[in-house]
């Protein structure tokens, strides 16, 4: 049975193999209990080995996705353009077709310094690379306003202050991310 599939699905026989990303066990305790994540360091945001070694898990990770999806692409095409399809019409927003807002814009929260809580933003996807790879300086600031080209959609600072005063006490972890 299986050697049929081989001859619809050539790619089955010698699947690429996942890449692994490097362990690196640390132990934690909570509770009186104890456990050891080998993948804690994925989440060191501020230690820039450790995301050296994450982009090169990622770019690993992206060419084995599209090793294995490689005979999907007309699926995949398919796919979205029956769930663009199915989008409310008042979605879409300016003179982009009928692109709907979702695929326009990226959200994303961003830390102050100094505050307890994120900010929930949004700005043009267009704008998303600039902004992550950091290939220009200049991505996503408008100079003329001396402000960041975004969208403050919640900010849970605020929101906490609000609620202190008018509750007399604060949201606890009720807001925490």
């Amino acid at each position: 049975m299986f050697e049929s599939l081989n001859c619809l699905f050539p790619y089955l026989a010698n699947p690429p193999t996942p890449p692994k990303p490097p362990q690196k066990p640390q132990s934690f305790s909570f509770h009186d209990q104890t456990w050891e994540d080998p993948y804690s360091w994925m989440s060191s945001l501020n230690d820039k080995v450790a995301m050296c070694h994450m982009d090169i898990y990622m770019e690993q990770e992206e060419k084995y996705v599209k090793a294995v999806m490689i005979d999907t692409q007309r699926l995949q095409s398919k796919l979205q353009s029956d769930m663009a399809s199915r989008l409310a019409f008042d979605a879409s927003v300016g003179d982009h077709g009928e692109k709907p807002l979702l695929l326009l814009m990226s959200y994303y929260r961003r830390a102050k310094e100094g505050k307890q809580y994120s900010v929930l933003c949004r700005r043009l996807a267009s704008l998303n690379e600039e902004f992550v790879s950091h290939k220009s300086p200049s991505a996503g600031f408008d100079f003329t306003s001396g402000r960041r080209i975004e969208q403050k959609l919640l900010d849970f600072n605020q929101e906490a202050e609000r609620g202190e005063r008018r509750m007399g006490r604060s949201y606890g972890g009720a807001l925490r991310n």
